[in-house]
């Protein structure tokens, strides 16, 4: 699926013509415990807001958590303790548990490969007494398993939960890059802030995952989120639509924005850590080729071993690929620090999310992303790009590392390397 300008009016159309299909969507999620990745209805009524930084991001969910009154669902790939006065674990993690001991329904589902629950060792030691610490507070905590091991290709266990969303009592929803891991702290990072119907969708896509993961809903959950679905957000009137990849069957947010990279007629700007899927690269090549205004943001820092090993392998492919979008006509802006954002324009649309453009988001992990025509949310994502390009810097490798770079992402293409 995906949404093209020349799509818009028919989103629109079906929006208002479909509220008895979009609460079928929510009772299929809360009653089949369908996880795998769904997208749901494009609905109106909601109030976006971007946040820009992990200082803010904590300001503003901390301030929706502690107010709330019924039920709290987060999905976060990487919770760590953190420490007291640290940049955003320990307090989000705190708040949580007040409000469970104050009554409200908390669920936390947690990724073990984000969250180091996986290799023994200290992280996981600490890991462990914060999973415990959480349920001794009434916070119900789902662990997703995860293994190195291959196997068929639907078995969600080769799987990682990747996907960064938070609801509060079917009001309030925080979608993007961010996680509970002080150490990620200061990487450039983006979420989404929105009111209205998409939250009640987001917490059914939340609850979705607690029945995959054995869990159930009761009936005053399943009541809120319906009632969320029904409710508009105070004088907004914003379409937004709630996308989703699952574990290999489903992957509605890799064929959007494929879809949208095929489609765009005058800009597709990306902001992302992991150029790497091919096939979802060469769509972004054939873009520039064709005239369209491509820029991209890459983080110009290849992350630690300590923080993120997998960015030894990825940094190649990164530049590989980088280097050809410049070749064929787009625009690569090196940023400083390590840039996390999982953003793009798409002409007049805009998406935010924990899609990374590598094969583990676009084929097997569990994603998410907001994606709206919302003008003020177009501005401050613009903002976002014109800020973070002027502080770019021009990449010159020689030219046997150019020659390196287009080899690597030729190979890739040629042998199927996964990454």
């Amino acid at each position: 699926m995906g949404i093209g300008g020349d799509s818009l009016g028919v989103v629109r159309a079906v929006t208002r013509a479909a509220s008895k299909a979009a609460h079928a969507q929510v009772d299929d999620l809360l009653h089949l415990g369908d996880a795998a990745g769904r997208s749901l209805m494009a609905t109106t009524g909601n109030r976006l807001e971007l946040i820009e930084g992990t200082e803010h991001f904590g300001a503003r969910v901390l301030d929706d958590i502690r107010t709330a009154q019924h039920h709290i669902t987060v999905s976060q790939f990487g919770v760590q303790p953190g420490a007291p006065g640290g940049a955003i674990s320990h307090s989000v993690l705190e708040a949580l548990k007040e409000r469970a001991r104050a009554g409200v329904q908390v669920t936390l589902h947690i990724d073990q490969l984000g969250s180091r629950l996986l290799l023994p060792g200290a992280r996981r030691r600490a890991a462990r007494v914060m999973v415990q610490a959480l349920r001794d507070a009434g916070v119900e905590v789902h662990v997703k398993k995860f293994s190195w091991m291959r196997g068929p290709t639907n078995d969600a266990r080769f799987a990682a939960n990747h996907r960064k969303i938070y609801e509060i009592d079917a009001r309030v929803t925080y979608q993007g890059g961010m996680n509970l891991v002080d150490e990620w702290a200061p990487w450039h990072d983006l979420m989404v802030r929105a009111e209205g119907p998409i939250a009640a969708q987001s917490g059914a896509l939340n609850v979705a995952a607690t029945r995959a993961a054995g869990g159930s809903v009761d009936a005053a959950r399943a009541a809120l989120l319906h009632r969320g679905l029904a409710t508009p957000a105070s004088d907004a009137t914003s379409m937004a639509l709630l996308v989703s990849n699952g574990n290999r069957t489903r992957r509605e947010l890799t064929e959007l924005f494929i879809n949208q990279a095929r489609t765009v007629t005058r800009r597709l700007w990306i902001a992302n850590p992991y150029l790497a899927d091919p096939q979802v690269m060469q769509e972004v090549v054939a873009a520039a080729k064709r005239g369209v205004d491509v820029r991209v943001l890459v983080t110009s820092r290849v992350g630690s071993l300590a923080t993120q090993p997998q960015d030894i392998f990825a940094a190649p492919l990164r530049y590989a690929w980088a280097q050809r979008i410049q070749d064929a006509g787009g625009t690569i802006h090196h940023t400083p620090g390590f840039s996390h954002a999982k953003a793009w324009i798409a002409d007049d649309m805009a998406a935010v999310g924990s899609f990374n453009l590598d094969r583990s988001s676009t084929i097997r992990n569990y994603e998410n992303a907001i994606v709206t025509d919302d003008a003020g949310m177009l501005t401050s994502l613009e903002q976002v790009f014109r800020r973070r390009e002027q502080l770019a810097r021009s990449l010159a490798p020689s030219q046997d590392a150019q020659r390196g770079w287009k080899l690597l992402a030729h190979a890739q293409q040629l042998l199927h390397l996964q990454y």
